[in-house]
């Protein structure tokens, strides 16, 4: 147990003390404890990749069973698998 002083009134209190016994300052243990977390910033970027995604996921499907085979059909099916991938990289951004 180390000693330290108080900031306030110079006494010597231990750094796990939570206050100053003679003054009440907030001791190094309740400082540490009162910094506010660092917290990661939640992005809307992910969403924004997942809801578009989403829509050519929906458009390829539609596209796929409206069209008969041809090129139309491909369309639908590159559609389809572009949103999955779009999607996914939205998921886990």
């Amino acid at each position: 147990m180390a000693m330290t002083q108080c900031e306030e009134c110079g006494n010597d209190i231990s750094d796990r003390a939570q206050s100053c016994p003679q003054c009440g300052a907030p001791g190094q243990a309740a400082q540490a404890a009162a910094k506010p977390q660092h917290r990661d910033k939640v992005g809307r970027t992910g969403g924004v990749y997942e809801a578009l995604g989403f829509v050519m996921i929906v458009g390829g499907m539609l596209t796929t069973m409206a069209a008969g085979p041809g090129i139309t059909n491909n369309v639908g099916i590159g559609a389809l698998v572009g949103g999955i991938v779009v999607f996914l990289v939205g998921r886990f951004k």
